[in-house]
């Protein structure tokens, strides 16, 4: 298994009432969850690639609970990531 590991800042919003119940192992409010998020990473690596300073944004949508899979995700990686960053940044 390749080591990784990013520290930066996080902001997502997803259509439950309050907070994002699938990550308190809780059911999606309205049964089914759509998110966005974006994320400024201000350290990190996958493996020997380093991702330092670089940005990645996704749009999420899952039928059901985010633990009982099955979701589709579309990912728009900071134009700045070289061809080995952006294949780390959507392992």
């Amino acid at each position: 298994m390749t080591s990784w590991e990013i520290k930066g800042r996080e902001l997502v919003n997803c259509t439950c009432e309050y907070g994002c119940n699938c990550q308190f192992n809780a059911l999606p409010d309205k049964g089914h969850c759509h998110a966005v998020a974006g994320i400024q990473i201000d350290e990190g690596h996958h493996g020997e690639t380093v991702l330092d300073g670089l940005r990645i944004a996704a749009i999420f949508k899952w039928p059901g609970a985010i633990h009982e899979g099955n979701g589709e995700a579309i990912a728009f990686v900071d134009e700045k990531a070289t061809d080995r960053q952006r294949n780390a940044l959507l392992r």
